[in-house]
């Protein structure tokens, strides 16, 4: 049983008798039918979605209006206060610096003696005792050189003993002892403890 004639002209007919049929299924069903309804629900959940997400971003503005210039500044002073803080591997340079401003405030530097390291999250605290003997204004200005140097460099627990004789011109010789404390970011590899 055969559904389509033999004769090609006659197969020509009953197509383009039968294609607006078929072009006014389809728009009925993708368009007016069952077809639009699914695409209907498509579009209303498409809108809840787009409502929730502008509502997020107006709530998120609203509690976080960090612009792209602040964002830039605050960059800059992280970047600043990494700066102060060295790696592991220029501790040496530091103390090296405490003893070249401890020659030339004119004090001389009797002990440098490390006190032990910790560990943080994400610097290392090290901590030395410090012994200097020298005149009291020249202790004062080693200490105000070591609080400004471009590293975080903490001075506390100062005491202050006279050794020399009490009459002398420029004041007497003074031994000063203290505690200093700076931070180092560990490197990868390095050691800590």
């Amino acid at each position: 049983m055969r559904l389509l004639p033999d004769d090609p002209r006659v197969q020509r007919r009953i197509l383009a008798l039968f294609m607006p049929f078929l072009i006014l299924l389809g728009y009925w069903y993708l368009i007016l039918g069952p077809g639009r309804e699914g695409l209907r629900e498509t579009e209303i959940a498409l809108e809840r979605i787009g409502g929730r997400n502008d509502q997020l971003h107006s709530r998120l503005t609203a509690l976080d209006p960090i612009s792209e210039a602040s964002l830039e500044l605050y960059e800059e002073y992280l970047h600043h206060l990494e700066g102060l803080v060295p790696l592991d591997g220029e501790l040496p340079e530091l103390l090296h610096d405490l003893t070249i401003r401890a020659r030339e405030d004119g004090v001389e530097l009797i002990r440098l003696s490390p006190l032990g390291q910790r560990p943080g999250s994400y610097y290392t605290v090290h901590e030395f005792e410090v012994a200097l003997i020298g005149r009291y204004h020249d202790i004062g200005h080693y200490l105000a050189e070591v609080g400004s140097l471009p590293r975080i460099v903490q001075s506390y627990a100062l005491e202050l003993r006279r050794i020399g004789a009490p009459g002398l011109p420029d004041g007497p010789i003074l031994q000063a002892e203290f505690k200093i404390r700076t931070f180092t970011i560990p490197t990868a590899g390095g050691s800590d403890g």
